[in-house]
């Protein structure tokens, strides 16, 4: 989950692609207001697709010193960006727990 909160507020650089910059710079403002949105009561039973965050997902843009810009918005799924709010507003089992080792 951490993980996924530190891609989705990312700040994409300019003139970089997503294979050399992942999903961008990091973010710690964003990343802290996203988090502390995120339920505290989830389980391994809570069902795929249930709200992940107990409000609306805040303004996807962080300013800091005057200077404001826009989130990534995407979510590092091992080999792909899965984009879009579902992926930070709906419960997604495998970016809260830990898949088991076979």
């Amino acid at each position: 989950m951490v993980k996924a909160i530190l891609t989705y507020t990312a700040q994409p650089l300019a003139g970089v692609n997503k294979y050399e910059q992942g999903a961008g710079e990091l973010n710690i403002e964003g990343a802290v207001r996203l988090a502390r949105l995120v339920r505290t009561d989830l389980t391994a039973s809570t069902r795929v697709g249930s709200p992940l965050l107990t409000a609306q997902v805040p303004m996807e843009q962080t300013t800091i010193a005057g200077f404001t810009f826009n989130w990534a918005g995407k979510v590092n799924l091992e080999k792909a960006f899965g984009s879009g709010t579902g992926f930070i507003t709906k419960y997604q089992k495998d970016l809260c727990h830990r898949r088991s080792m076979r």
